[in-house]
């Protein structure tokens, strides 16, 4: 499956986790969790950020999720100067 179709797909409300040639999850994660962290209108935002190369938006988008995905674990993630207790 190509990362076009993955997305595309994953936009629509299914996640796919490619295993094969290389793994490959969803922008936010949804395929390797059991909920997902963008609503449709955020996963079609994501698509339009990458569509018109909106390298900013999409980068933060990425960054909400890998967040998402610790704190589900139990992981505090803070940005590098952060004072602890603030984030």
């Amino acid at each position: 499956m190509h990362n076009r179709e993955l997305l595309l797909r994953w936009v629509a409300g299914e996640n796919i986790h490619v295993m094969e040639p290389d793994s490959e999850c969803c922008p936010d994660f949804a395929c390797c969790q059991s909920r997902n962290y963008f609503s449709p209108t955020m996963r079609a935002r994501f698509l339009r950020a990458i569509d018109e190369k909106d390298t900013n938006t999409v980068m933060l988008m990425t960054y909400m999720a890998i967040q998402g995905l610790y704190a589900s674990q139990g992981v505090n993630m803070r940005i590098v100067g952060e004072e602890s207790g603030n984030a």
